[in-house]
């Protein structure tokens, strides 16, 4: 297509990875010193722009984050430098706006949005006059192809009157399938939960609900249909306990696939550590890779390593690292011998925290208790949370090896499929306050786990019937807590690339990922000429773990920026 003025240039979803897309093309264009006129239209399916429906500034702020303060940066610091002056990291926008939340180590989701919608209104003020911002509150359900530029097609507008030259979709949730499938939308059924005082706001006191998913999304759910109608959580002798609302008593079934809950997070539980075996130098990195064979006993190693360094130092004993871990497990056998009593470190511990044992209410309490308790060692002495939080030092080199089909197809489909929620589970769950919560409700018996693990359940017209065996509960209403990782055929606008012949889905060996084929910058593979990228979750699946806070991890934004400016100098 030949480049004229004005370039128009489309960002479909504008919540962080949105937003962060827009920096770096506006960050690009200024060091590139481009003065043609500009037009970027950012589409959005709500006003919520930079923090959409996840940072909703309109939730409360008992839904706090899991991502530390200190950590949250929406400034993406590498070259080149942002068109924005003052563009603080999030510990000194709080010190600057909120001093007192700065007592706290993770913060209430509403006041990142904030930070976010503060984030985007100065890069308005900040741009250039050749540019010009244009928000479009729709939805966009197709990309096509005419007169070799690209169009959009909208939920409400239908075909856009404007054709652009290249198009960044960074669509979340929603483009994972979290809003597109209308007639989901039942009033007993809720297939996505955020913003929470819109899903989950005609739901009534005298009802059943059932909630399936245990992750951080739980968490949340739980806490609105708690706390949010009126319950209170009150302390005695360090004891949480939970007063339900008298007028919100509703009985609440949660269950998932495993019945286990997410392992909550301490503060300030991420030091820095360098990894020991699950290193590059230890991996053949020509791929594909096996994950089972190459990869997982290095996993468990590391795993094992960081368990008994702090079980060791309990002791005041010393582990002493061995590049031949036969040696390490001399050392742990001399250990055990001197304190017998101490727990084994075994996979099964990640694994399977329950160790075969029925899933029901009083199991589930239990572990709750346990992972409770390792808390409150604190994480110099827990080395069971040690040991959980290996797969944050290791995942960074984990996605260089798993990204653009690194690993083999069998392997490929068993992490997606497995592991990837045995991960998250185990190192990225809630606020180690919020899991206290939680368990204080489940107390109760408001909040009901005894049909724990993979019950069966079955629709009816206007209720559901949970059963596990002999136990069985009608079900008024079915909350999905879980966060969509849905195929691009299930996704009308991702369908659309496919059935336009503009892009193919992703396809390793002969495993079918569900993800939309990109090359290494983030432009998608197509067979019809076509400008388009994607950025964040639209690319799970074909790389890993795209946190939504997080600007250098899979950098699209970047890439596409520094491309297009290229086409446009």
């Amino acid at each position: 297509m030949g480049v004229k003025n004005p370039v128009n240039i489309a960002i479909v979803g504008l919540g962080p990875k949105g937003f962060y897309a827009l920096e770096r093309l506006l960050a690009t264009i200024s060091s590139y010193k481009i003065t043609r006129s500009i037009k970027i239209y950012l589409f959005n399916s709500s006003n919520s722009y930079a923090a959409g429906d996840v940072y909703s500034t309109q939730q409360p702020e008992y839904l706090i984050m899991n991502f530390p303060n200190d950590k949250i940066d929406i400034w993406n610091r590498q070259l080149p430098p942002s068109i924005v002056n003052e563009a603080l990291n999030f510990t000194s926008w709080l010190a600057k706006n909120y001093p007192e939340t700065l007592k706290s180590f993770y913060a209430p989701r509403k006041i990142v949005g904030e930070y976010l919608i503060d984030g985007y209104k100065q890069l308005k003020e900040s741009i250039p006059s050749n540019i010009e911002i244009i928000e479009i509150e729709d939805i966009v359900t197709a990309i096509g192809i005419e007169k070799d530029a690209l169009k959009i097609t909208t939920k409400n507008q239908g075909v856009f009157n404007t054709l652009f030259f290249s198009i960044m979709c960074t669509t979340g949730h929603l483009g994972a399938g979290a809003s597109f499938n209308e007639k989901a939308k039942t009033a007993a059924e809720v297939p996505f939960v955020y913003p929470l005082n819109e899903k989950l706001n005609h739901l009534s006191n005298d009802s059943k609900i059932g909630i399936q998913g245990l992750g951080l999304t739980f968490i949340d759910t739980l806490l609105y249909l708690t706390e949010g109608q009126g319950g209170k959580f009150l302390t005695d002798n360090d004891t949480l306990t939970y007063q339900p609302s008298e007028n919100f008593r509703t009985k609440i079934y949660a269950f998932s696939r495993t019945g286990i809950p997410s392992v909550p997070r301490l503060p300030n539980e991420d030091r820095k550590r360098t990894p020991n075996y699950f290193t590059i130098e230890n991996i053949s990195t020509r791929k594909p890779i096996n994950f089972e064979r190459q990869l997982l006993p290095l996993i468990k190693q590391e795993y094992c390593y960081n368990y008994y360094h702090t079980l060791f130092n309990n002791y005041d004993w010393e582990l002493k690292y061995h590049k031949d871990f036969k040696q390490v497990e001399i050392q742990i056998e001399k250990f055990h011998k001197a304190f017998p009593s101490e727990i084994r470190f075994s996979w099964n511990m990640v694994e399977d925290p329950y160790n075969g044992t029925p899933v029901n209410h009083q199991t589930f309490l239990a572990l709750c208790r346990f992972f409770i308790d390792e808390c409150e060692k604190g994480i110099s002495n827990s080395a069971y949370l040690n040991a959980l939080g290996t797969w944050r030092s290791i995942s960074n080199l984990f996605n260089e090896l798993y990204s653009f089909g690194g690993l083999d197809g069998e392997s490929h489909k068993l992490f997606d499929n497995y592991y990837f929620n045995l991960f998250n589970r185990t190192s990225y769950g809630p606020p180690v306050s919020n899991f206290k919560k939680m368990y204080a409700i489940a107390a109760t018996g408001l909040l009901d786990l005894s049909f724990g693990a993979n019950p069966t359940v079955v629709k009816s017209d206007k209720s559901f019937l949970l059963s596990k065996g002999k136990k069985e509960s009608k079900i008024d209403y079915m909350i999905n807590a879980r966060i969509p990782r849905k195929s691009c055929r299930e996704s009308i606008l991702f369908d659309s690339l496919i059935k336009n012949n503009m892009g193919r889905e992703f396809i390793n060996e002969e495993y079918k990922t569900g993800t939309i084929h990109i090359d290494n910058i983030g432009k998608v593979v197509y067979s019809k000429n076509s400008n388009i990228f994607l950025y964040g979750t639209p690319t799970e699946g074909i790389t890993f773990d795209n946190d939504t806070l997080n600007t250098t991890r899979n950098n699209f934004a970047s890439t596409w920026a520094n491309a297009l400016c290229k086409t446009l100098k």
